[in-house]
């Protein structure tokens, strides 16, 4: 059999099988397992040190590109960037 799905009496929880692979599928229903989190509006000055950033960033790669910088002063470079800019994804940005 190259296709089977099975599942619970609710219908929660299915298994999904594709050949010789098989996942497990839940079903999610609303905000269940998902943080409440409200949206943020942005300020002009915030969507302004958000585009800054981008900026610095754009003009830091091409002084690397060009090898006027070094890939050690590309990161210092871009750390201390993303201190005074304060991009809004900062924490995932390495």
């Amino acid at each position: 059999m190259l296709f089977s799905f099975d599942c619970d009496l609710e219908g929660n929880i299915s298994i999904l099988r594709i050949g010789g692979t098989t996942m497990q599928v839940t079903k999610i229903i609303g905000n269940q397992g998902v943080p409440n989190k409200e949206k943020h509006q942005y300020t002009e000055e915030e969507l302004q040190h958000e585009y800054d950033y981008i900026r610095a960033l754009h003009m830091t790669k091409k002084l690397l590109e060009k090898e006027l910088i070094t890939l050690d002063e590309f990161n210092k470079i871009m750390k201390l960037n993303r201190q005074y800019f304060s991009p809004n994804l900062v924490e995932i940005m390495p």
